[in-house]
């Protein structure tokens, strides 16, 4: 039987329900939350900064329940779960939006980190390879890139609406756009496996078995979890997830490197035309090397971390141009999409599919790792050593992911089926 029937193969759906939910639930747990630090500091009389520490707290949420979802994940509906999901970003929104101290803000970032595990590191990656044998990584970016997508267009109309009628209301709307827009799909559309809907996965042969064999032959697929906890391949991938993740964000921190370069822009124009560059870039990133890496992803790879190095020699030698700052914006924005396009495909094509959400969660605590610990880290090089030096240390990590991912692909031996 062939994976597909007649017409649109169903697994387009499956991508488009996961595009909708990083559009909206995913973008408003991570791409939206600063937008919202400013005005919040202002009723809580604190500051932006320790606003912020609403972000530490989901990242220490989503290290928590990574390794405990990703166990649990082939044994609950996928409905459920990513319904559930949706909703705890929708309840962490309202939640935010009834809270009196800067304190209680922060504990919000509890059930919007699990929001995360679940909508953006576990279920849209081993969802999307169950349906697609090929194309998993173009389908797997295009999902990624509709967070990146929703930053944008969400971020910009936060910042109209908390000045119209306020942070709170603005907060219950954007809860509202979760439910009304998420949970249709995930209830009525979202499948877990191909089987399900009577289909083979797409880019399957004509086989002659029935579908249901083939789905149990692909699910079989390489190492359980504990083989491959065992190899030297786990241990290079997570440094290499690490590395990036953490080094990413540097591009974070270019709005506080724009303030101090003699620039004739003004701060706050400057600073969010350069971050709207790098957000753009990052959408076409995790397409192009998505579909790379379906192919080649050590070609993929390496032409990312080439950004990142490209983009850390810009910000050294173009202080005080404009054009420098953009370029490298743009070089950012395409290293930044690594992760979310590349490690779902490694860890496939290492790994294989058999205990896929157990093995890519504790990959992903390696990736989540880096964001937690660089906004303090890099903050803490850059305000004691200087700029030049925190773009040395995050070319040194860089440096590091690659000598690791090469590492990786070397060591490697064929799955086992």
């Amino acid at each position: 039987m062939s994976g597909s029937k007649r017409g649109i193969h169903y697994g387009y759906f499956i991508v488009a329900t996961f595009c909708v939910v990083a559009l909206t639930a995913v973008s408003f747990a991570i791409s939206c939350g600063g937008v919202f630090f400013p005005a919040t500091a202002e009723t809580f009389n604190t500051t932006t900064g320790t606003m912020s520490y609403f972000m530490t707290v989901e990242w220490i949420s989503v290290l928590i329940s990574l390794p405990i979802l990703g166990k649990v994940f082939d044994r609950i509906d996928i409905r459920v779960l990513e319904s559930a999901g949706a909703l705890l970003t929708a309840l962490a929104l309202v939640l935010q939006s009834l809270t009196q101290e800067a304190w209680q803000y922060m504990l919000c970032g509890i059930p919007m980190g699990v929001s995360l595990t679940i909508c953006l590191f576990l279920a849209p990656t081993a969802i999307i390879n169950r349906w697609f044998k090929k194309r998993a990584g173009l389908c797997v970016g295009i999902a990624m890139s509709c967070s990146g997508i929703g930053g944008a267009i969400f971020s910009a109309l936060a910042g109209v609406l908390v000045l119209q009628i306020g942070w709170r209301v603005t907060l219950l709307i954007y809860a509202a756009i979760t439910v009304v827009l998420c949970l249709p799909l995930t209830i009525l559309v979202l499948r877990g496996n191909p089987a399900d809907k009577g289909l083979a996965p797409y880019g399957s042969e004509e086989v002659t078995e029935s579908v249901e064999k083939l789905a149990a032959e692909i699910e079989s697929e390489g190492m359980t979890a504990k083989e491959a906890f065992r190899t030297p391949t786990f241990i290079l991938l997570a440094i290499f997830a690490f590395g990036i993740n953490f080094s990413m964000y540097i591009y974070q921190l270019m709005a506080s490197y724009i303030a101090v370069q003699p620039i004739g822009i003004s701060m706050p124009t400057l600073g969010s035309l350069v971050m709207a560059v790098a957000m753009a870039a990052q959408c076409v990133g995790k397409i192009g090397f998505g579909g790379i890496g379906d192919k080649n992803p050590l070609l993929a790879i390496i032409a990312g971390l080439i950004c990142g190095f490209a983009g850390l020699l810009l910000l050294f030698l173009g202080k005080g141009s404009a054009v420098m700052l953009f370029a490298a914006a743009l070089l950012f924005g395409l290293f930044y999409s690594l992760s979310n396009a590349l490690m779902p495909i490694l860890t496939r094509k290492f790994y294989g599919m058999r205990e896929y959400p157990a093995i890519y969660s504790r990959i992903s605590m390696a990736a989540a790792l880096g964001p937690t610990l660089s906004s303090f880290v890099l903050g803490t090089v850059a305000n004691t050593l200087g700029w030049d030096a925190t773009f040395v240390f995050v070319a040194v990590l860089i440096a590091i992911a690659l000598v690791a991912v090469l590492a990786a692909f070397r060591a490697r031996k064929p799955k086992r089926a």
